[in-house]
């Protein structure tokens, strides 16, 4: 779930990454 978050909004990438 939290992969498919940040697809659609790049800022939460930062989050992951």
């Amino acid at each position: 779930m939290v992969e498919r978050a940040a697809a659609t909004i790049p800022a939460n990438t930062s989050r992951i990454a």
